[in-house]
Order: structure tokens, then C-alpha cells, then sequence
């Protein structure tokens, strides 16, 4: 999203980034268990999946802060949400983290070095 050129195919992108975001909302509420108070995805513990998409987590609210949209919102991912609040705040997890302005900081560069990049 961030790298796509404002209008059209930026409001295309996060169209589709919001729906499969839901997506990810349901399967955390089904398959997961997370609807029924599992904190992870792995369960009681943090396990693989949820280190493969909490990897993710400072890019998500890089993209958030760069298009001026909320992409895993309380009121519209609330399951989602709320796993990213436990996922975040856990030591180990706020000691492997990138620091969200380096981040913040790359995702700038990159639209500057790369201006003309399209969504497919």
C-alpha cells in the first residue's frame, strides 16, 4: 500500500489489504480458537504463526501512519486487535521488535527511491 502513488490504486490497495485482514480477523475467531480466549495463535504461548505475522506488526502501523488509514482496527478486528496488544506488549516480543520511526523512516525512503512503483 504505502508504495503505490496516491488515488486510485492506493484506495484499490487498501481495499484489499482491509479485506484480508478480515480474513485473518476470522480465522483467528475459527480456526484459532481466539474467540474463545486463546491469547496466540499457537494457544496459551506465542508460537510460529504468530511470530510470522507479529513480525509484520511495526509495518502495519507504519503503513497505518503513512496512508492515514487503521488497518487492524478495535471495532472492525476486534480478535485481531487484541492479539497484536498481547502479541506487542510481550518482553520478548518489545526486545526483537524494530523501533517504529527506523521503520517509519525506511517506508519514506522507499517511496522516495521507488516513486513510480504500480499495483498490479
Amino acid at each position: 500500500m504505502y508504495r503505490c502513488p496516491e488515488g486510485e490504486l492506493r484506495e484499490k490497495a487498501t481495499k484489499e489489504t482491509v479485506a484480508n485482514i478480515s480474513l485473518l480477523e476470522e480465522a483467528f475467531g475459527t480456526a484459532f480458537d481466539g474467540s474463545k480466549g486463546n491469547p496466540f495463535f499457537g494457544g496459551e504461548c506465542i508460537g510460529y504463526l504468530d511470530i510470522a505475522l507479529g513480525a509484520r506488526s511495526v509495518w502495519f502501523q507504519v503503513v497505518e501512519a503513512m496512508n492515514g488509514v487503521k488497518l487492524i482496527d478495535p471495532h472492525t478486528a476486534p480478535l485481531l486487535h487484541a492479539w497484536l496488544l498481547r502479541f506487542s506488549s510481550a518482553d520478548c516480543v518489545k526486545k526483537s521488535l524494530p523501533h517504529f520511526h527506523k521503520v517509519l523512516s525506511r517506508g519514506y525512503q522507499v517511496q522516495r527511491e521507488y516513486p513510480l512503483l504500480t499495483y498490479p
